[in-house]
């Protein structure tokens, strides 16, 4: 969850501005009550993330408090967004791929879906630890399996 990613990253940065758009779910989770011990870290709940500025870097955000709709910016030099813990997988129902309980979709070793040639990368693959590098990884896995495949077909 966001909660369990953001006490990680608390560890390596100077401030952690955590954005939530509700704050009645996440006060009751023991892991929040542990990143809200941390002195480094700053909640803003119930907000979103209305806009992004910067031209080649993050400068700010512009939050919207969703419980008086006042919009504020908030400056800070990076981002590490965590939305959510359900796959977006809904364009692949009528493909009718295997997915594990919670909705992840199953591949094997090659990172093949049960419907040939639909790879699966990243966080829509049934795996425990959702990454960026992880994701990175199985992209540049299934990059090497399609070439090898092109190259035995030509």
């Amino acid at each position: 969850s966001a909660v369990n990613e953001a006490l990680h990253l608390a560890r390596e940065v100077k401030t952690l501005y955590f954005i939530h758009r509700s704050k009645e779910t996440l006060r009751i989770n023991e892991t929040y009550q542990k990143l809200a011990a941390l002195p480094n870290v700053i909640f803003y709940l119930p907000y979103e993330i209305t806009k992004i500025n910067g031209q080649d870097q993050l400068a700010s955000l512009e939050i919207l408090n969703k419980e008086t709709g006042k919009v504020e910016t908030l400056v800070c030099n990076a981002l590490f967004e965590f939305i959510g813990a359900t796959p977006n997988n809904e364009m692949l129902n009528q493909l009718e791929v295997k997915k594990d309980p919670a909705g992840y979709l199953m591949v094997d070793e090659n990172l093949m879906s049960s419907v040939k040639n639909l790879y699966v990368i990243g966080d829509l693959k049934s795996y425990p630890v959702r990454q960026i590098a992880l994701a990175v990884g199985d992209g540049i896995k299934v990059a090497t399996v399609i070439n090898e495949a092109l190259a035995r077909e030509r």
